[in-house]
């Protein structure tokens, strides 16, 4: 069986707000978990685990250079960056 939900996280980076898409709970997870080590956030073992999705906490402001590496990411985690020209 597999994960169809789409999740969705908000991005903001001075003056803009986007949205990122995800496809499934693993692709929520990972986009997450690379988000809070990009940021450096962090959380205490008693508020583990986290709910899914995590409506409160499901926003991240980025600077340029954190949402570029953050594209990058997300081109490596949806297939992009190995398909050949």
């Amino acid at each position: 069986m597999s994960d169809q939900e789409k999740y969705t996280i908000r991005i903001y980076v001075r003056p803009v707000e986007a949205q990122s898409i995800l496809n499934g709970k693993v692709e929520y997870l990972q986009a997450k978990m690379f988000l809070n080590m990009l940021t450096e956030r962090s959380y205490k073992p008693e508020y583990m685990p986290r709910p899914i999705p995590e409506p409160g906490q499901d926003f991240y402001e980025l600077t340029k250079q954190q949402y570029g590496t953050y594209l990058q990411f997300l081109d490596r985690l949806k297939g992009k960056a190995s398909r050949p020209d």
